[in-house]
C-alpha cells in the first residue's frame, strides 16, 4: 500500500541561512504510516502549487514567531525573531493546499499560530509580558493551597488523598482563571 507523502515546512536557521528539521518531526510521521518529505523553502507561486498537488497532507512545524503583519498589528517589542520568506511560503502553501484543495494539515506551536491568524484569529505577542498579572495570581494560589495542605499534612489532618485532591484543584481553578481572562479577550491566542 502506497504511504501518505506528507510534506514537512522546514525550520529555518537565521545564522547559518540554513532550513534544518527536527527528526522528531520525521520519525512522528513515519511511525504514523506516513512518508515524511522535508520542504524547500520557497515563495516561488508554480512551486506551491506543485507541492499542494503532490503531497497528501502538510506538517506546519514550529519555529520563529509568525509576523504581527498576519493578524492586523504591528510588531511589538516582545515579538522575537521573524522569517518573512518562511511566513509567505507558508501562507500561500496553506491557502494552496489546505482551503483550495483540502488537504489535510497539522500544526505544532507556530503552526497552529499560523492557522489561526490565516483564518482571521489574534495572537498575543508574548502572553507574560502583556498579562503578567494572571500568571502571578495561578502561581501565587498554587503555593498557598500546596503551603496549606503541606502544614495541614504535619500535623496529621491532611494525607496523601487530599494532597492529591489540593493538586487537582489547584489546576483546575488555574485553568478556568486563564479561560476567565481569555474570555475578557475573545478570539486571541499566544505567539
Amino acid at each position: 500500500m502506497k504511504k501518505p507523502l506528507i510534506g514537512v515546512v522546514p525550520l529555518w536557521d537565521e545564522e547559518k541561512d540554513s532550513i534544518w528539521m527536527l527528526p522528531g518531526y520525521l520519525d512522528g510521521i513515519e511511525l504514523a504510516g506516513g512518508l515524511p518529505v522535508v520542504l524547500t523553502l520557497s515563495t516561488n507561486a508554480s512551486i506551491i502549487e506543485q507541492i499542494s498537488r503532490t503531497i497528501d497532507g502538510l506538517l506546519f512545524t514550529g519555529g520563529q514567531d509568525i509576523s504581527p503583519a498576519l493578524y492586523g498589528e504591528e510588531k511589538s517589542e516582545y515579538c522575537d525573531m521573524l522569517c518573512v520568506k518562511r511566513d509567505e511560503m507558508e501562507s500561500a502553501l496553506f491557502n494552496s493546499a489546505v482551503m483550495e484543495l483540502d488537504k489535510p494539515a497539522f500544526g505544532i506551536c507556530r503552526g497552529i499560530q499560523l492557522f489561526n491568524a490565516l483564518l482571521g484569529g489574534k495572537l498575543y505577542q508574548y502572553l507574560d509580558a502583556q498579562h503578567r498579572g494572571i500568571v502571578w495570581q495561578n502561581i501565587i494560589f498554587a503555593l498557598r493551597a500546596k503551603a496549606i495542605v503541606l502544614v495541614l499534612g504535619a500535623v496529621g489532618i491532611a494525607n496523601m488523598r487530599a494532597a492529591a485532591f489540593a493538586d487537582i484543584g489547584v489546576a483546575v481553578i488555574a485553568i478556568l482563571n486563564a479561560m476567565s481572562a481569555m474570555r475578557r479577550h475573545e478570539g486571541i491566542c499566544k505567539s
